[in-house]
């Protein structure tokens, strides 16, 4: 089966060559396969013109795309602009920050570990969700459901697997073991305004909209900041 093209943007601005180096790298050696993955480095105008010119050669070298902006525009724009030169159908971003390449490398490593020690090893999948900041509103449960949020550079992953067995089985962090078993999502006054409750609630929804549910074990792991009233 064909593999979707992977497209990776990288943004800079005045980043060292080898860090820029280990980032591009970092993406280069996944097992995905290096057909499958395209680069794309965007330059947000940067003052050291000669460093520009070695990043450019650097880029050409390794088959990189390079694109450089006239006018320094910003991370946001800068991202935009990786977007609109990509070819991917799956599009991904990375800092050009080699210390959070090696923290994101070692979180997901112990994230599989950790799900190995609660459950078997096997074929994962691994998910990601980013956390929101809201801007104007609160929650969805105010404002008739109407809320402004913005997504934020931390996420909560999840290692899943796939189960026959029709029971979801989660652990979240350090906290208890979640056993759901599909047969029964019924509503339980003991369990209202819990995580099983609300994982219920899904499900629920799924089901009701015809679609298929099925059992799977998961380990979950978060870098969002808890959210408090204020």
């Amino acid at each position: 089966m064909n593999k979707q093209l992977v497209s990776c943007i990288i943004t800079t601005y005045n980043r060292p060559k080898n860090v820029l180096e280990k980032a591009v790298n970092s993406v280069l050696r996944q097992t995905y396969g290096r057909e499958n993955i395209e680069v794309v480095i965007v330059n947000d105008a940067p003052e050291n013109k000669a460093l520009a010119i070695e990043i450019k050669t650097y880029c050409e070298k390794v088959g990189v795309k390079y694109v450089e902006h006239e006018k320094n525009k910003g991370a946001c724009a800068a991202r935009n602009t990786g977007i609109n030169n990509s070819s991917g159908e799956i599009i991904g971003f990375l800092d050009a920050d080699e210390t959070k390449i090696y923290y994101q490398r070692e979180r997901y490593i112990n994230a599989i570990k950790k799900f190995e020690q609660c459950y078997k090893p096997g074929d994962v999948e691994l998910f990601s969700a980013p956390g929101r900041s809201e801007i104007g509103g609160n929650h969805t449960d105010h404002q008739n459901g109407e809320v402004l949020a913005a997504s934020v550079n931390l996420d909560t992953i999840g290692i899943v697997k796939k189960t026959d067995d029709n029971v979801i089985r989660l652990v979240s962090d350090n906290y208890d073991e979640i056993i759901i078993r599909l047969d029964d999502v019924s509503v339980k006054e003991k369990e209202k305004e819990t995580t099983k409750a609300l994982i219920k609630g899904v499900v629920s929804g799924f089901l009701e909209r015809k679609y298929a549910v099925g059992g799977f074990q998961a380990y979950i792991t978060s870098d969002v900041l808890i959210g408090y009233w204020v």
